[in-house]
C-alpha cells in the first residue's frame, strides 16, 4: 500500500494534466451540443410559426462559456442575463465589422439593410463567411467572388439575393488562369506555393486538382460590377491578398476592409499599403486584420 501511494504521488502531476485535458474536451463537447440544440430549436420554431417569426433578427443564446466556468468553479450565477451572439466568420470578425458599421450608421440614420459588401473568396455560404451575418440578420446585399464553379453554384443556391461571380480576381490581366484546388476547399488558390506552405496555413494536405478558370484584374472587376460605394470588403485568397490590394486603385475605398493576415511581416506590408490611402488598423483576430477609413 505504501509503495502504491508513493507511485501515485510521483505520477500526480501527469494525472492532473490529463484531468485538465479531459475536462477541456468535455467542455468543448458540451458547448458544441448546446449550439446544435439551439440551432435545432430555432429551426423547429420557424417551421411551427413561419408567419410570426422574423428571420431578419439577431439571434442569441445563453453563454455556454460562462455557464461552464460557473459550474466548474462552483459559483452562483449573476442575476444579469449574459448571452452570446450569433457569428459565422472564422474568429467573430463579422461581429466586429457589424459593430463598426452600426456605430457609423448611427450618425447618418442609415439602415443596416443598406449595407453593401464585397467578399473576395466566398467558399462556404455560411461557415467562415464574413458577410453572412449582414446578409441573414440585416438583409444586407453584395457581391461574392468564388473561382471554384461548384462552390459558386452552392453560394447561388443558399444566398440567392447576393450576386455570385464565378471568377478569379487577381493583380494579373490574363483572361484565364490556373486555379489549384486544395483538399480543403478553403485553402484553394491561384498560388500553389502559398497553399502548400504549412507554416502559413497551419494545415496539412495537398492539391487535389488544377482547374482553368476565368480571371479579372481587380480594377476591371470593380469597373464591371461595383457601381456604388462599398461599406465592407473582405479578401481571403490564400497568399495573394497583398498583391491584389496593391493593384487596387486608390479610388476604390471600402469603408471597412478585412484581410487575412497571420504574420507580423504581412501586417507591416498591409499597413504600408493601406495607411497612405487613409486606412487605420482597427481590429485584429487570430487570422484577420480589419482596417477602417479615417
Amino acid at each position: 500500500m505504501q509503495n502504491f501511494l508513493k507511485y501515485a504521488w510521483s505520477k500526480r502531476k501527469k494525472w492532473w494534466i490529463r484531468r485538465d485535458i479531459v475536462a477541456a474536451t468535455l467542455g468543448r463537447q458540451v458547448i458544441g451540443t448546446q449550439y446544435r440544440l439551439a440551432g435545432m430549436l430555432a429551426m423547429f420554431t420557424r417551421k411551427l410559426a413561419p408567419a410570426y417569426v422574423n428571420s431578419h433578427q439577431l439571434k442569441k443564446t445563453s453563454n455556454p462559456f460562462i455557464e461552464y466556468e460557473i459550474g466548474r468553479l462552483k459559483l452562483k450565477s449573476a442575476p444579469i442575463e449574459t448571452t452570446i451572439r450569433e457569428t459565422y466568420s472564422q474568429c467573430n470578425e463579422d461581429i466586429i465589422v457589424e459593430a463598426i458599421l452600426r456605430a457609423q450608421f448611427a450618425t447618418t440614420d442609415r439602415s443596416m439593410s443598406t449595407v453593401r459588401y464585397l467578399e473576395i473568396g466566398g467558399n462556404h455560404p455560411v461557415q467562415t463567411s464574413s458577410t453572412y451575418l449582414l446578409y441573414r440578420a440585416w438583409g444586407a446585399r453584395g457581391h461574392i467572388i468564388e473561382a471554384n464553379a461548384g462552390l459558386a453554384e452552392r453560394l447561388r443556391s443558399i444566398r440567392p439575393h447576393d450576386q455570385i461571380v464565378q471568377t478569379a480576381v487577381s493583380d494579373r490581366f490574363d483572361k484565364m488562369v490556373s486555379f489549384h484546388v486544395h483538399e480543403l476547399d478553403e485553402l484553394s488558390s491561384l498560388s500553389r506555393e502559398s497553399i502548400l506552405d504549412t507554416n502559413v496555413t497551419g494545415l496539412p494536405g495537398k492539391v487535389a486538382r488544377v482547374e482553368t478558370v476565368p480571371n479579372l484584374h481587380i480594377n476591371d472587376f470593380f469597373a464591371t460590377y461595383i457601381h456604388e460605394p462599398l461599406d465592407f470588403m473582405s479578401i481571403d485568397i490564400e497568399g495573394l491578398d497583398l498583391p491584389v490590394l496593391q493593384a487596387l486603385s486608390p479610388a476604390h475605398r471600402p469603408t471597412v476592409l478585412q484581410v487575412e493576415c497571420m504574420s507580423l511581416d504581412l501586417l507591416a506590408d498591409l499597413k504600408k499599403t493601406l495607411e497612405p490611402r487613409g486606412y487605420r488598423l482597427a481590429a485584429m483576430t487570430q487570422v484577420n486584420v480589419i482596417f477602417v477609413q479615417d
